[in-house]
């Protein structure tokens, strides 16, 4: 099972911008990580597991952090987006000598093809930081259950010690 993920974590790279972080992932690796793979719990190799344990904890935390990062962005990116079309829009009103309203401005923004696009994209995001922080809480229940199995394994082998 390790050596699936060292290939996916392999394929997977950072590239380091001037103002940003890019995660270069190829199509379809996370398929290669089903839920089901991660989920399930070798428990005749025990040290094994917690070795895929720390890697897929650390490739769902660093993917957590790039969602956030473009969810973070695209967020940033509408508050600009909103001034420059109300501003747009308001101009537009005023060159037509049309009654110029918050109400109105706010309709015309929010009716913008940028404006929907932008805001999809941060649903899109959104879903996507949802999605790795529920991973990343079962990973955390996981590493609990190893825990566990690992204090179970030992006690036993200290009984049948004694």
């Amino acid at each position: 099972m390790s050596d699936a993920l060292d290939q996916v974590l392999n394929k997977i790279s950072l590239a380091f911008g001037n103002e940003s972080v890019e995660l270069i992932i190829p199509d379809n690796l996370l398929v290669e990580l089903s839920l089901y793979k991660i989920a399930k719990i070798d428990t005749n190799d025990l040290e094994e597991e917690l070795i895929f344990q720390s890697k897929v904890y650390m490739l769902f935390s660093t993917l957590l952090s790039y969602v956030t990062d473009k969810y973070n962005r695209v967020e940033a990116m509408i508050e600009q987006l909103e001034s420059r079309l109300a501003f747009k829009y308001e101009k537009d009103l005023i060159a037509r000598d049309d009654r110029v309203s918050d109400k109105k401005i706010e309709k015309l923004v929010s009716a913008d093809d940028e404006m929907a696009e932008a805001v999809q994209q941060r649903l899109h995001y959104k879903n996507m930081v949802t999605t790795f922080a529920n991973v990343l809480k079962g990973l955390e229940q996981r590493a609990d259950m190893l825990i566990q199995l690992v204090s179970k394994r030992k006690r036993e082998i200290e009984q049948r010690a004694v």
